[in-house]
């Protein structure tokens, strides 16, 4: 049986709440907004980021936030960032803390190093922020 909260329509899924229908491009790469019915009149996709609050897919939440110098990262938290050691330095074998402040000093020189006192060598200050996922987050929550 499908979920209440949907149907479908053609072969897409549409989430309907309280007669609106959300319909995400990246689940429907080659679909026209036109082609998504009622209520896309200007034919146009959005940014994910003025949808309401409930038509978010995953819900996180902040359980930590501090300021600490970019060399202060610790190697746990080098994983947590995703960076994948052999990639950056082509080397095998289990990553060490310095290959591992290697590998995502390298990562963070490409995305910010242009940046006036962003690269690695500045040592800037960065947030940290640690947040984890929530399932089933209520509105109260939410605010």
């Amino acid at each position: 049986m499908p979920d209440p909260g949907y149907v479908d329509s053609g072969g897409i899924r549409l989430l309907h709440y309280w007669r609106r229908r959300i319909v995400f491009r990246s689940d429907f790469p080659k679909l026209k907004p036109e082609d998504c019915g009622r209520g896309a009149s200007d034919n146009r996709w959005r940014p994910s980021i003025h949808l309401p609050r409930w038509a978010s897919r995953i819900s996180l939440k902040v359980s930590e936030v501090r300021v600490e110098r970019l060399h202060e990262i610790s190697a746990d938290d080098i994983l947590a960032e995703g960076i994948d050691v052999q990639h950056h330095l082509g080397k095998p074998g289990p990553p060490t803390h310095r290959t591992l402040a290697i590998a995502f000093a390298a990562s963070w020189d490409a995305i910010n190093g242009e940046r006036e006192g962003c690269s690695w060598s500045a040592n800037p200050w960065v947030w940290v922020i640690t947040f984890h996922r929530v399932d089933g987050i209520s509105t109260a929550e939410s605010s």
